[in-house]
């Protein structure tokens, strides 16, 4: 299931949108054919987050996008951070993205993943919510006032025997 948002900027010339697709695998390298909101525990699965930037800035600045997602349990248990540390976010250079010029505006298109061992979320019901902050690259990181905000579906993680 795919849930779109804004990204939210106070610059006028860098606005943005995003969303945030979760994927099953029916074997190996195989993703199912449409997204889904139930998930194997014996399967791995992603997130696909693609998102685009545009304005003046989207040309030039120098960045770096950090995503990474949020399990909120339904239910007792503890909540989950993806990717699992050592890998605390996915982390994408504003210049990687592709520039077009589409109607004469700048913009930048993005595509990521966070992927998901099987085995790794407890069979349960849990709340996905996305997250993409923009940061500066300087030695001391500066958190710039951008982020995305993807309130996805509520997943259900479930064993099957077959």
């Amino acid at each position: 299931m795919a849930f779109a948002n804004t990204i939210e900027s106070p610059w006028v010339d860098y606005q943005g949108t995003m969303d945030a697709t979760t994927w099953e695998y029916i074997e190996p390298n195989v993703a199912a054919e449409n997204p889904s909101r139930l998930i194997r525990d014996s399967q791995p699965w992603y997130i696909q987050v693609d998102w685009e930037m545009h304005g003046v800035a989207a040309e030039s600045l120098d960045a770096k996008f950090h995503l990474r997602a949020y399990l909120d349990v339904m239910g007792p248990g503890a909540d989950m951070t993806l990717p699992l540390p050592p890998n605390p976010d996915v982390t994408i250079d504003t210049y990687a993205g592709t520039l077009t010029y589409p109607g004469g505006k700048a913009t930048r298109t993005y595509s990521a993943r966070i992927d998901v061992a099987a085995g790794t979320v407890p069979v349960g019901s849990w709340k996905l919510v996305t997250v993409l902050q923009l940061r500066s690259n300087s030695p001391a990181p500066v958190h710039y006032p951008i982020a995305g905000l993807v309130e996805g579906p509520v997943l259900d993680v479930f064993h099957y025997p077959g």
